[in-house]
């Protein structure tokens, strides 16, 4: 598989996580929830890393901190996420997160070094108006 691949079949299982989540979300708290879905990570991942032969020599002190850094503002984002999901209407909440390729576009050539081309912005502004012009359709709803 390439990258296309990958990344399309995150998508999809992404959609799948937060239509379930948003009704499991019914049951539980924001915070319970982004426990109990790394919690079932660690379950399903951690059987699988001896399999493959993961050599655990790569846990130096400055990965855990790399780690740790990086943890940080994807949990709060996982509960953000999750508080909107379960405050929200999935037609609200998903257009907003329409906005990640933006702003991984924009801070993407100070971390990485990266740069996204024109042909590449279109393609984003293709879909962030999309998205827009989905949110304009609930707007026009008591005109109509």
């Amino acid at each position: 598989m390439n990258w296309i691949d990958w990344a399309l079949l995150c998508m999809v299982l992404t959609v799948i996580k937060t239509l379930l989540a948003k009704d499991l979300l019914r049951s539980f708290t924001p915070l319970q929830f982004v426990f109990l879905d790394i919690a079932c990570a660690l379950l399903f991942l951690l059987p699988v890393l001896p399999v493959h032969g993961v050599d655990f020599s790569f846990l130096t002190s400055e990965y855990l901190l790399a780690l740790f850094v990086v943890m940080v503002p994807g949990l709060f984002g996982a509960f953000c996420l999750s508080k909107a999901t379960q405050t929200g209407h999935i037609s609200e909440v998903a257009p907003l997160l329409l906005l990640i390729p933006v702003l991984s576009a924009l801070v993407a050539p100070f971390i990485t070094g990266e740069s996204v081309s024109t042909i590449g912005w279109f393609g984003i502004s293709v879909v962030v108006g999309g998205g827009y012009l989905l949110k304009l359709e609930d707007w026009r709803q008591p005109l109509d």
